[in-house]
């Protein structure tokens, strides 16, 4: 009943929205039109932590959605079902990020690297990937990940862990999380994962 209520709601919502804005509605029509429709994905932000003597270590990422112009941080949400579809893409951006982050020095970099997840394995041009190195990260990351066995997650306050069976039959887990205790450059809330 209450994902009932929940969809009435959204569906109710879109409408409002959409009836409300014309203007918007109009906008995109004009850049459909023009072939100019924003896609809109999943980016991400690199989140460290302090090693214990001192230096940056990968600790996971904070996840974004918007299109190639902006984005917005995700916020967390207890009662989210979606999570489960997504859970894929962003351990595939989590353990990219991680094999980056050691080799490749600049955050913001990586950073803009990531907006392919989305696309892979076909777009590595259209982000400015050119290094055979770096494509061969993705790639390996991407072939390696993709059919992973992932299981129901535990749910907890703040909290999804998810078991992933690897290929070797062992299994890791993964963590969404509500992100609270960053360094200030992330809003309180956002849905991270580790």
């Amino acid at each position: 009943m209450k994902k009932l209520m929940r969809l009435v709601i959204m569906t109710i919502m879109v409408f409002l929205v959409c009836s409300c804005d014309n203007n918007r509605g109009q906008q995109l029509e004009n850049n459909r039109e023009k072939g100019k429709e924003t896609e809109k994905y999943f980016s991400y932000q690199i989140l460290l932590e302090n090693d214990y003597d001192g230096k940056n270590r990968f600790k996971g990422l904070a996840i974004l959605y918007g299109d190639d112009n902006s984005s917005n941080y995700v916020m967390f949400d207890n009662d989210e079902d979606y999570y489960n579809d997504c859970i894929r893409e962003w351990t595939l951006a989590w353990s990219i990020a991680q094999h980056l982050y050691y080799f490749v020095a600049d955050q913001n970099q990586i950073e803009s690297y990531l907006k392919t997840i989305h696309c892979l394995p076909n777009c590595f041009e259209k982000y400015g990937i050119t290094d055979d190195k770096i494509k061969g990260i993705f790639l390996k990351q991407y072939y390696d990940n993709r059919e992973l066995k992932i299981y129901e997650p535990q749910r907890y306050y703040g909290m999804r862990i998810y078991s992933i069976e690897n290929q070797l039959g062992g299994v890791f887990q993964r963590r969404l999380y509500r992100i609270e205790d960053e360094l200030g450059n992330i809003p309180t809330g956002t849905l991270g994962i580790r």
